[in-house]
């Protein structure tokens, strides 16, 4: 029987134990023979094994198995001198004993028959010498050696019993390990699945509701489409955590370093975060002015932990607030990020605290019913830490608050400080808040912190007042050049702060729902308050406030999908950016086109049939290559497992960008692959206006047949946010879709190539379940399924009922939608009326009817 690798490894190490065990039993027969004057030209060859046995493990000059071998023929050599020796005829049972024993961790049955076999050949010897000499066989003698004979035959069968059992776990166990390792390799391929699969409805959701809020001018419209959007965040940020924690359950957890800004990641995170806090609590990130300007690390990571940290402190203070803390101290590597995350909330007893790590643990002390999540968060963000070579602590205390601490080495990139004044002793600022407007105590300590701590770090003189006529004295005193006033002081105090604004720079510290009167001429700060809110507000700008979005008129851009929904939400978000898009529905067709035409960015999907993005991208570059082009190709994919990026990178895509689309972080990676003469700062912060096409329209029972074929439009309408106008266009590209869609798959039926059956279903189940048509997307999810499991019987007793049902449902479709008069339009009808020769006779602009020669009617 052929040995797996798993016993084989087990005991590679047992060689060395029977060569040092033969070792010590040669040097004590070798003091024996001396003492006793036994042959002692056996000495030298006794001593030349052992030499050859350890100048072969030295060496390493044969196979492990092949070594044993040879040490256990040598080494029952040496026994076979010591036992024909009369003195020892009765001492070789315990010392054979033993080196049976020591075999016994060899998973071979054959060297404990040697054994065996080596001692009764040995006492048989010394037996018939004994017999020979005239031994004098008393009871006594008899009872001895058949207790010799009988001890020896007894652990023999005893270790070569253990033997086939360890034999027998050790096979049933690498049996399960190998059925592991491919439940694992299932389980990867399930992430990246589930992955694309749930992403790709939400990239419709997410990327098309947040361009449809800068759109829509109603409000009613704008706040519904606020929450699809909200929605939409925590579904995707859902979704990724699960896939967070799945990677570091199974200690596949990639770390992808790159060079970031801690300044573009605080803003993203306030910007990600004002949703869920809606101004209910005061929410401060203090980062120290001496944060390198940018780093090097896993900024995806960093982003998630402070993430986490800080949703999970908001989730659970219902009174109070969540003070951020970031500092970078210097270290020979480069520096320790250290996250510092405080809240007012509930707190946690020792008991929780040990628990709190643990995944989807959610504390019972009032929390449960109050929280919602998936309690993930704290476990990922352990994990996450942990991979990045830090470590995380927590202190807290019940009905007081929680303080969490992060500390991650981080390389620098650029040293110069984040934040600098460049003329601080011309600087002179104020403040204007009382202390009355801030009912928690804690609170304003962490405004007294925050502030003192920048004045310090910069070398600013800051003052606090809480009274007008204090304000007043301190202008008697100082040069005032900034004032920051809160919400209740610019109401009631405005006369007085009209008043002196053209010598002092105002900023109003409010809600995010405040408003300034339009000719005020105040600049505004709104909450979240952070360092680079309140240091930038000299630049005559509202802050906090898509302050970064970007615009690329005029840039040439390819969008490669093989998914006409995803291209269709794709383009709708480019074209927002003044980007010209095209679009093709292959790597071939990308190909074709990108030699025939320059772009300069390519957006490329990953999961395609026949040629996949990472080929088609690799083609292109040669193409780029060879006609000096600049073109930057980025990959566009649901695939969001945390190696997918490093992977895309890796194979040569200029950047990664996940779906759903993201806005910043679809700006930031267009900002990092564009050269700068490209992108623009969109200053107005506009997009396009709103079309007469994106007026959302009701027509009822305009949809009674699709409904009536199990299709559910409501699910559909809901994927398009309630646009109908929206909706019909996804229909109608999935009815254009189909002639294609279906010659592919009868194709890869008729050939039985299964593998490019389960990517064609897979196509129509993603765009089946966004139009509402759950049925049809779950049988062709159970073909997709089958055919990338080689199941062909599943594909054939269900194909003709899917293409039945497809068929069907599109053409209703094109029912609603008009397609059939456009195509009844193009009609060509054949009324032959004899074998003559026909020719053409237009009788209409839109109808040709063949007519025979000669035939006057016509």
């Amino acid at each position: 029987m052929q040995k797996n690798n798993i016993t084989r490894k087990l005991f590679e190490s047992t060689h060395l134990m029977v060569l040092l065990s033969y070792t010590l039993f040669s040097v004590i027969l070798i003091g024996e023979t001396i003492i006793m004057k036994w042959e002692l030209w056996a000495i030298p060859l006794i001593l030349a094994s052992n030499a050859l046995s350890w100048i072969m493990h030295i060496g390493g000059s044969f196979p492990t198995r092949i070594r044993i071998w040879i040490y256990a023929i040598l080494m029952m050599g040496t026994f076979f001198f010591y036992g024909i020796h009369e003195t020892s005829a009765y001492d070789i049972a315990p010392v054979m004993c033993a080196v049976i024993i020591l075999f016994t961790r060899i998973d071979d049955e054959r060297l404990l028959s040697m054994c065996l076999c080596t001692y009764y050949i040995t006492f048989g010897y010394d037996l018939i010498v004994m017999v020979n000499e005239g031994t004098v066989w008393t009871s006594l003698l008899v009872t001895r050696t058949l207790l010799h004979i009988f001890l020896v035959g007894v652990v023999w069968w005893v270790a070569k019993t253990l033997v086939k059992k360890w034999y027998s776990t050790l096979h049933q166990t690498d049996k399960e390990i190998s059925e592991l390792r491919e439940a694992t390799k299932r389980m990867d391929d399930f992430m990246v699945n589930i992955s694309h699969e749930i992403r790709t409805p939400m990239n419709a959701v997410v990327g098309l509701s947040s361009v449809m809020v800068k759109e829509v001018k109603n409000k009613r419209q704008r706040d519904n489409l606020e929450k699809i959007l909200d929605a939409g965040h925590r579904v995707s940020t859902q979704i990724s955590d699960i896939l967070d924690h799945t990677e570091l359950d199974m200690g596949r957890l990639a770390v992808t370093d790159e060079v970031y800004m801690m300044s573009s990641v605080i803003n993203d995170i306030i910007t990600k975060v004002a949703p869920i806090n809606n101004d209910r609590l005061e929410l401060m990130f203090y980062v120290c002015p001496s944060v390198p300007a940018s780093m090097y690390g896993d900024v995806d990571k960093i982003k998630k932990i402070i993430w986490h940290l800080v949703s999970n402190a908001l989730k659970f203070t219902a009174d109070g607030g969540v003070y951020v803390n970031i500092h970078a101290p210097r270290r020979e590597y480069g520096v320790n990020l250290q996250i510092e995350v405080t809240d007012t909330g509930v707190g946690m007893d020792a008991d929780e605290i040990e628990k709190v790590f643990d995944r989807f643990y959610q504390s019972d002390s009032g929390r449960t019913r109050a929280a919602g999540g998936l309690g993930l968060g704290l476990s990922i963000v352990q994990g996450f830490v942990r991979a990045m070579g830090g470590f995380l602590t927590i202190e807290s205390e019940l009905s007081v608050g929680t303080r969490v601490f992060v500390s991650i080495p981080q390389q620098v990139e650029d040293s110069t400080p984040s934040v600098v004044i460049s003329n601080p002793d011309k600087v002179c600022v104020a403040g204007f808040i009382r202390f009355v407007t801030i009912p928690h105590p804690v609170v304003r300590e962490y405004y007294n912190a925050m502030v003192t701590n920048l004045s310090e770090e910069l070398k600013a003189p800051f003052r606090w007042v809480d009274s007008l006529e204090e304000l007043k004295k301190l202008r008697t005193v100082y040069r005032l050049t900034h004032l920051i006033v809160g919400e209740s002081e610019y109401v009631e105090y405005r006369e007085y702060l009209d008043s002196i604004k053209d010598e002092v720079e105002i900023l109003v510290f409010a809600k995010s729902t405040f408003e300034l009167d339009a000719d005020c001429g105040f600049k505004l700060l709104k909450k979240p308050l952070s360092t680079f809110s309140i240091l930038n507000f000299g630049e005559g700008r509202e802050l906090n406030k898509d302050e970064n979005h970007i615009m690329c008129n005029g840039v040439r851009a390819l969008v490669v999908d093989d998914e006409p929904m995803n291209i269709f939400v794709a383009k709708d978000i480019l074209e927002e950016y003044g980007m010209i898009v095209a679009s093709a529905e292959s790597g071939m067709e990308a190909i074709t086109m990108y030699e025939k035409e320059d772009y300069d960015i390519i957006f490329m999907d990953h999961m395609m049939p026949k040629m996949d993005g990472i080929e088609a991208m690799k083609r292109i570059k040669v193409i780029k290559k060879e006609l000096n082009r600049e073109t930057v190709i980025v990959a566009l994919t649901a695939n969001a497992v945390s190696a997918a990026k490093d992977m895309f990178i890796t194979e040569g895509f200029d950047g990664f960008i996940p779906k759903p689309i993201e806005i910043p972080d679809f700006e930031r990676v267009i900002k990092h692959v564009l050269p700068a003469s490209l992108v623009q700062k969109n200053v107005n912060g506009e997009r396009r206006p709103v079309r007469e096409e994106d007026i959302i329209i009701e027509e009822k029972g305009r949809y009674e047949d699709l409904i009536s074929i199990g299709v559910d439009t409501a699910v559909g309408l809901k994927y398009c946010r309630n646009d109908e106008q929206f909706y019909e266009s996804l229909l109608s590209e999935y009815a254009k879709s189909h002639d294609t869609k279906k010659s592919a798959m009868e194709d890869a039926y008729k050939e039985e190539k299964w593998e490019e059956y389960a990517i064609h279903a897979h196509a129509i189940k993603s765009t089946s379940k966004m139009i509402g048509a759950a049925a049809l997307s779950e049988l062709a999810r159970t073909l997709e399924e089958a055919g990338k499991a080689g199941r062909g019987q599943v594909i054939v007793d269900s194909h003709e009922r899917f293409m039945a049902d497809y068929d069907e449902l599109t053409d209703v479709i094109k029912a609603i939608t008009g397609m059939n008069e456009e195509e009844e339009a193009d009609v060509i009808e054949f009324a032959p009326e004899s074998d003559e020769v026909m020719e053409f006779a237009p009788t209409n602009d839109d109808v040709l009817e063949f007519a025979p020669e000669g035939n006057d009617d016509v």
